[in-house]
C-alpha cells in the first residue's frame, strides 16, 4: 500500500514531530484533526565526561548512510577541516556509522576521492554495544540531514554528553531548540566553520553539553508510551 492511500484510510496518524505533521498535510492533504504529534523518548544522561578537550579528534555521525542525510557535504566539510588541522598538527577523524541506503555509492565515491580518505571511517552497521562505544569515544556529534522526521541519534548523543551540531532544518529546531549549534546543510564551508568553533572552544563544548542535558528533560519513553496509548485506546 502506498503512503497516500495509507494516510487517507488511517483512522489516526501519529507523527514524531510537528514538522512531519505539516509535511503530511502539505504533500498528502492529510486531515489535520486526525494527526497527533508524539515525540520520541530519551534516556537520562550518563555521567559527565571528566575532561572536555580542546583537541577534538573524533567527529561522529550515526544514522542510515543515504542521500537525504547529506553525508557528502559532511565529507566535504571534513576535507576543509583537515586542511586546517593538518597545519595545527591536530588529529582528526570522521566516523560514519550506519546501514547503507539510497545514494550510498555516491557517498563511498566522495570518501574515496578525499585526500584524507584514510581518516574517513565507514563503519557500516553497528550493534547497540558498538554504537555505545562510538558515542563514548566521540568528541563531537554532527547531524547534517537535509530532511528528517525526528533525529533520535541527536538525543542519544546528548545522553552521552557529547556536543551536538546539526542542520538548520525545522525538525531539529523543534527537537533541539538552543541545545545545539546549527549550520547551513547545503554549505560545507559553514559546516566546517561551525565544527571548528566547537573544536577549539572548550567553553562552547561545555555549554552545548549542559544545554543538551537540559533538553533531554523534555523527552522520555514513558511519556511517549502514555501519549501513544491514549491515542490507540481512542481510535
Amino acid at each position: 500500500m502506498n503512503a497516500a492511500l495509507s494516510i487517507r484510510w488511517a483512522g489516526r496518524i501519529i507523527t514524531p514531530s510537528a514538522s512531519t505533521k505539516k509535511d503530511l498535510i502539505k504533500f498528502y492533504k492529510a486531515a489535520p484533526e486526525k494527526i497527533t504529534v508524539v515525540h520520541h523518548g530519551a534516556e537520562s544522561p550518563g555521567p559527565i565526561k571528566s575532561k572536555v578537550r580542546s583537541d577534538v579528534s573524533n567527529i561522529l555521525f550515526i544514522g542510515r548512510l543515504e542521500r537525504r542525510k547529506n553525508i557528502m557535504n559532511l565529507i566535504r566539510a571534513f576535507d576543509i577541516l583537515k586542511e586546517r588541522t593538518e597545519q595545527a598538527k591536530r588529529p582528526l577523524k570522521l566516523i560514519l556509522a550506519g546501514k547503507s541506503g539510497f545514494g550510498f555509492d555516491e557517498i563511498q565515491k566522495e570518501a574515496d576521492r578525499s585526500e584524507w580518505k584514510k581518516d574517513i571511517i565507514l563503519a557500516g552497521y553497528v550493534s547497540d554495544k558498538e554504537k555505545k562505544d562510538l558515542y563514548k569515544n566521540a568528541d563531537i556529534f554532527v547531524m547534517p540531514s537535509l530532511a528528517e522526521g525526528f533525529g533520535l541519534p541527536i538525543l542519544e548523543a546528548m545522553q552521552e554528553n557529547i556536543p551536538v551540531l546539526c542542520s538548520d532544518i525545522p525538525p531539529f529546531f523543534e527537537i533541539c531548540m538552543d541545545s545545539v549549534l546549527y549550520f547551513d546543510p547545503k554549505d560545507p564551508q559553514d559546516m566546517a566553520d561551525k565544527i571548528n568553533m566547537v573544536m577549539v572552544n572548550g567553553h562552547l563544548q561545555k555549554d552545548l553539553i549542559a544545554k543538551g542535558i537540559r533538553n533531554l528533560e523534555s523527552y522520555s519513553w514513558e511519556k511517549c508510551a502514555k501519549e501513544t496509548m491514549v491515542i490507540l485506546l481512542n481510535v
